[in-house]
């Protein structure tokens, strides 16, 4: 796959003028975004919903799953946000009848997982893919893919700018898509190199958005179970390894069920949870392991600025990502997990990188 993209290269006039003529004469539009949704999906779907909505059309945004609180909060969530695990009865007849599907911040139509997949799937409405992440699927009728974009809430900016101009951008189609560039880039901590992350940032600020706001509601809404969740897995669930006593290169955070249970575990209740060792000066990988009901284990790993992780995530996790954040699915019990993950990062961190392994020298 091409790499370097230029925004112009991806949002060009065919691409426009293809999008235009699918938008043209049709009233109805779904929106999708991945399973287990995160706030690029979720302010992404809202942020073009919004858009939509105020341009006429008949909008639903779906994920696979619920939405947690701290990110289904913008404007439009109430009346546009639906979970199809939930809310499929509801969603489907609008779903079949949709006369475009937009597909946001996923590649493949396996990220929606079943039983949402496997209906998308089969419906032959066009499909447009607006994302982030490198290697989509032909699974499209028009692809605006752009992995050097921080979030797909950025290039979805752009895309909105490019086709309908600022002034299109209102304060309620703004706010979420600052929440979902926000919260893919840890508050712009990482995955944002390019200036011209920030100039859209700054862009949706003028358009209304109050930065401090948002802040508070992403980070400062927890449930005090949430809270107490977090420290108990940092104080007993979490084993530092690798380096020198003291100086431990990697950490792995253990997620169990029986954890969950205790702590009223909530969806959402996991956000930061994979970063929150490196916050460890010595520390430059770390793992959260999440144990599902389906006797499957959810692999979140996350690296610092030296080490780039998505390749091993590709070839020993069922998954990929981007180069410091990154995630797969491990089909054992979550005791094998841990040790597999303790042995193959092991041996990445004791084995000499390659080049595409380290992103500084």
């Amino acid at each position: 796959m091409p790499t370097n993209h230029r925004v112009a290269d991806v949002i060009n006039s065919f691409a426009l003028a293809r999008l235009n003529a699918l938008l043209r004469d049709i009233k109805r539009i779904s929106i999708c975004c991945h399973a287990r949704p995160d706030g690029d999906a979720i302010g992404s779907s809202l942020g073009l919903g919004n858009l939509l909505v105020a341009l006429g059309y008949e909008v639903r945004c779906i994920a696979p799953n619920r939405a947690p609180a701290h990110i289904a909060w913008p404007e439009g969530a109430s009346t546009l946000l639906y979970s199809f695990e939930d809310e499929g009865g509801d969603v489907k007849p609008f779903l079949a009848s949709s006369e475009l599907i937009f597909c946001l911040d996923f590649n493949a139509l396996s990220r929606l997982d079943e039983p949402m997949m496997l209906f998308v799937e089969a419906l032959t409405a066009p499909r447009v893919m607006v994302d982030h992440h490198p290697y989509p699927a032909a699974q499209f009728d028009l692809y605006f893919s752009m992995p050097e974009s921080s979030s797909t809430c950025e290039l979805l900016t752009e895309l909105l700018l490019a086709n309908w101009g600022q002034t299109a951008i209102s304060r309620r189609v703004a706010i979420p898509l600052y929440m979902g560039l926000m919260t893919d880039t840890g508050s712009f901590s990482y995955s944002c190199s390019r200036k011209r992350t920030f100039e859209i940032a700054g862009i949706l600020v003028e358009q209304g958005v109050n930065v401090p706001d948002v802040q508070a509601q992403v980070y400062n809404s927890r449930t005090l179970d949430s809270l107490m969740l977090q420290s108990a897995l940092i104080l007993q669930h979490t084993t530092f390894f690798a380096g020198r006593p003291g100086k431990e290169l990697a950490a792995i955070v253990q997620l169990s069920q029986a954890v969950q249970e205790q702590f009223r575990y909530q969806p959402g209740d996991a956000e930061g949870l994979a970063n929150l060792p490196l916050c460890v000066g010595s520390v430059q990988i770390s793992v959260l392991l999440t144990e599902r009901s389906n006797g499957t284990v959810r692999v979140s790993a996350r690296s610092s600025k030296r080490y780039s992780i998505n390749k091993l995530l590709t070839q020993y996790f069922n998954g990929g990502g981007h180069p410091q954040a990154s995630g797969g699915t491990l089909r054992m019990p979550l005791h094998e997990a841990y040790e597999y993950t303790r042995q193959i990062f092991l041996q990445f961190l004791e084995r000499k990188p390659s080049n595409s392994e380290l992103l500084e020298s």
